[in-house]
Order: structure tokens, then C-alpha cells, then sequence
């Protein structure tokens, strides 16, 4: 059966498989949940470190510095739930702008003098593992609920969104662990707080895409 009969045989079992669902949140809607679960464990990292910014000439270029990065974060979970509505489109800027967004916080201290240059590789090494680990471990609870909530929808580019969905998830991540740790070596940095992130997306990236496709698949088998 080909042609005409085919798509109207197609058309009627999806109707009579059809089941009433609650309606999609807006992306604006789960973009301001998420950005709101961002913002309560940012204000409990600084609670439980007593971290204020005060008047150091460090606090200066690092209120920046955060900003950008939570910019870039917030800029990668809108493009990433936008991702989830089929129709809406990626804008040709997007990528670009949100790969420079995501870079540019590096820019506030690539330039800064080595102060680690003289330890030991194995000190450099047990200083450095443990932000690494707590990289990854702070980006798991927003990567995940962005994840869900980009599932909710219908992704037709499913790695792209879980892509975005991931820089999100560890752009958050970078900006609570920028408050943790107090060093700001750039060897320290780039190893330790952004390899990590780069490692999360591209693992996002690949797990997630295939999570995501799941509805395709079962659209395909049903």
C-alpha cells in the first residue's frame, strides 16, 4: 500500500493512538525554572563558603568574569530548549555567539602570571583532581533536568540540543566552582575547570543525543 492509502492508514493510527497530554511549557517558562535551580545553588555554594565578593581588585574582573559565564550558560539552555520545538530553528549567529560568549570569561585571566609554575607535578596534579571532580559532579543535576526538559519536546536535531543542554549544564558549573576555588593560575584553570567542561559536552553531546532520539525511534516503531 503506497501512495494516498499509506498516509491516510498512517494518519488514522496515529489518531486512534492519540492520548491527551498536558500542554508544553513555553521555553521562556523552563528556561526561567532552570535559570531559577541555577540561582539557588549558586546562593548555597556562596552561603555554605561564606564567599562574598567585598572590594578586592581580584572581585573587580571576576564579577565580570561570572557574569559572562552565566550569561553564556543561560544563552546555551535557551538555545537548547528552543532546540526541543520543531520550527523554531537555530539562528545563524547562535553558534558562533555562544561559542564566543562561553570563551570569553577565559579572556579575564588567560593573560595572568603563572603562580603555580614552580610546584611540584604531583602537587600541581592533588590540588588540581579535585576541582575537576567537582566540576563534573556540579554539572550532573542542571545537565539532567535541562536533558528531561528538552526531551519533553521533540528535538529534530537531538545531539545539537544535547550539545547545548551540556554547555549549559557545565557553563553553571565553571561559575560555581570559579566561586569555590580561590586559585586563578592559568595553568590550574584550563586543565582542571575548563578541560573538564569541554569533556562534559562532548560526553552530553554523545549520550544525550542518543536519549533524546529515543522518541523518534518509538515514533518509527509505533
Amino acid at each position: 500500500m503506497t501512495g494516498p492509502e499509506a498516509q491516510r492508514a498512517l494518519i488514522d493510527r496515529l489518531v486512534a493512538d492519540a492520548a491527551p497530554v498536558h500542554r508544553l511549557w513555553s521555553p521562556g517558562a523552563r528556561l526561567g525554572l532552570w535559570a531559577l535551580l541555577f540561582a539557588v545553588m549558586l546562593a548555597v555554594m556562596c552561603g555554605a563558603i561564606g564567599w562574598p565578593l567585598g572590594g578586592t581588585a581580584r572581585a573587580a574582573w571576576l564579577a565580570w568574569e561570572l557574569a559572562c559565564a552565566a550569561a553564556a550558560a543561560l544563552l546555551w539552555a535557551a538555545l537548547a530548549l528552543h532546540a526541543a520545538v520543531p520550527g523554531f530553528g537555530t539562528p545563524r549567529w547562535a553558534p558562533i555567539g555562544a561559542t564566543v560568549l562561553a570563551l570569553l570569561p577565559i579572556a579575564f585571566w588567560l593573560d595572568r602570571p603563572a603562580s603555580q609554575a614552580e610546584w611540584p607535578l604531583h602537587a600541581f596534579i592533588q590540588r588540581g583532581l579535585p576541582c575537576a571532580e567537582h566540576t563534573v559532579a556540579l554539572a550532573i543535576l542542571p545537565s539532567l533536568v535541562l536533558l528531561w526538559a528538552v526531551h519533553r519536546g521533540a528535538p529534530l536535531a537531538p545531539r545539537r540540543a544535547a550539545a547545548w543542554a551540556g554547555g549549559a549544564a557545565f557553563l553553571s558549573s565553571y561559575v560555581l566552582m570559579r566561586v569555590f576555588c580561590p586559585a586563578d593560575d592559568p595553568a590550574h584553570l584550563l586543565i582542571w575547570h575548563v578541560a573538564p567542561m569541554v569533556a562534559g559536552i562532548a560526553v552530553c553531546a554523545a549520550a544525550g543525543s542518543w536519549w533524546l532520539a529515543r522518541w523518534r525511534r518509538s515514533t518509527r516503531t509505533a
